[in-house]
């Protein structure tokens, strides 16, 4: 109980837990009542509204690969001559305090189905956090164009709010160190692994130079 003198203003707080879903709203609604020195009672009564903003899903993706097999990952890397497999790795992180969950996830150039990417449909990542995964593609063969990889992964939150990014990975195709072979015939005999052929005065010698890629 407390005595509030005419025409005198007292104020109180108290704190109370937010509602759990975006965009919810909670009404809190205020009863006083007052009795005087003759028994009268007096009542008022307000309200007040708290309205949780809707927090949008907001994710960044990052696709690297490792196509000259050293196991470092890079956005551009150029593949093995010795190689015929890439593996690539892309990072999810969850940029927004509250928890999305991916609902699909696609590669421009590799077919995912059943790799580890793949797998991630339908996992939850927390808020503020990330999580890897990897696949395995086909390099470039030599003397042809880089190939550059754009994967995508859209995520939803728990109030149907959904967002897709993508990020892109290039292999470029190996280098082949040059490699000739030199065949040397005298009058159309292979001489460059010994003797030659006989030949006698005053005849006629012919040598071919045979230069093989």
């Amino acid at each position: 109980d407390f005595l509030l003198p005419v025409g005198a203003t007292i104020g109180c707080s108290y704190s109370d837990m937010l509602p759990d879903s975006d965009a919810a709203a909670q009404i809190n609604t205020v009863i006083v009542i007052g009795v005087d020195d003759d028994g009268s009672r007096a009542a008022a009564t307000d309200s007040s509204t708290v309205v949780v903003a809707d927090v949008e899903p907001a994710i960044s993706v990052r696709l690297e690969n490792d196509a000259d097999g050293d196991a470092v990952f890079g956005d551009v890397e150029k593949a093995a001559a010795s190689s015929n497999e890439v593996i690539y790795r892309a990072t999810i992180r969850n940029r927004a305090s509250e928890s999305a969950t991916i609902t699909s996830v696609a590669d421009s150039v590799h077919n995912l189905d059943d790799s580890p990417c793949d797998a991630l449909i339908g996992t939850e990542i927390p808020g503020d956090s990330s999580l890897d995964c990897t696949f395995t593609g086909t390099p470039p063969a030599a003397r042809t164009r880089a190939v550059t990889s754009n994967f995508r992964v859209s995520v939803e939150d728990d109030d149907a709010n959904g967002t897709t990014e993508a990020d892109r990975s290039t292999v470029a195709p190996p280098d082949y160190a040059p490699a000739v072979e030199l065949t040397v015939l005298t009058n159309g005999e292979r001489s460059s692994d010994g003797q030659g052929p006989w030949l006698v005065a005053d005849e006629a010698v012919t040598w071919t130079y045979i230069v093989s890629n």
